[in-house]
């Protein structure tokens, strides 16, 4: 599928290139990445609840209980695991796609692995363009997230403002008691869409590998 890999491209090729693998293959990301990413988002709002939860007992004045603190420090390390294992299956992804990528002619060289001062080399060699190509495709995922984050954003501060309001001021803006359902459904789904559009990001990553180890 992206059999140019390996072509020469300057740094806004790779971008448009990554950005456009993610257009062309979007259901079959949708359909190897949603079921990973949803677990992954899935821990990530049970850390972000709970964490919050602490920081409002906090704000009440009231102890935190120890069985908080270890839920707390438990959800963080799944959160790291979850999402590990997303972004290693997303490698796996990638490289099958490439297995069939048309490969530059470098002479039996190219099959030693390289070793960590060349990497290093090849690296600051290339800083510059590593460095804006990467800037420029994350600022490409950052504004498609930000329309999806907006949901996140209104469920979030609807029921912990409420939750905080009630506590603080004995005052509340009564939402539903199915509220909690609502904004774990709603942020769960605006994560789980934002990790998808991160994957152009990582297309763009490895487009500008393919016009690097072509150089």
């Amino acid at each position: 599928m992206i059999d140019n890999l390996y072509a020469q491209r300057s740094y806004v090729k790779c971008i448009s290139e990554g950005y456009k693998f993610l257009a062309d293959n979007l259901m079959m990301v949708i359909k190897v990445m949603t079921p990973y990413f949803l677990i992954a988002s899935v821990m990530l709002v049970m850390f972000n609840a709970v964490n919050t939860h602490v920081n409002v007992s906090d704000m009440a004045g009231q102890d935190i209980e120890l069985w908080e603190v270890v839920v707390d420090a438990v959800l963080l390390i799944l959160v790291v695991l979850a999402f590990a294992f997303a972004y290693r299956r997303m490698y796996v992804m990638f490289k099958r796609l490439c297995a069939n990528s048309v490969k530059p002619e470098t002479g039996d060289t190219e099959k030693a692995k390289p070793s960590y001062k060349k990497m290093c080399k090849t690296f600051f060699k290339y800083f510059g363009k590593i460095v804006g190509t990467s800037l420029l495709s994350l600022f490409g995922v950052v504004v498609m997230s930000a329309v999806v984050y907006l949901p996140y954003v209104v469920a979030t501060y609807a029921y912990f403002g409420s939750v905080e309001g009630e506590v603080n001021f004995g005052d509340t803006v009564l939402i539903p008691t199915y509220g909690y359902i609502m904004m774990f459904v709603v942020c769960t789904l605006c994560y789980t869409i934002i990790n998808i559009f991160s994957v152009a990001f990582f297309a763009t990553l490895l487009f500008l590998y393919g016009d690097i180890k072509t150089r």
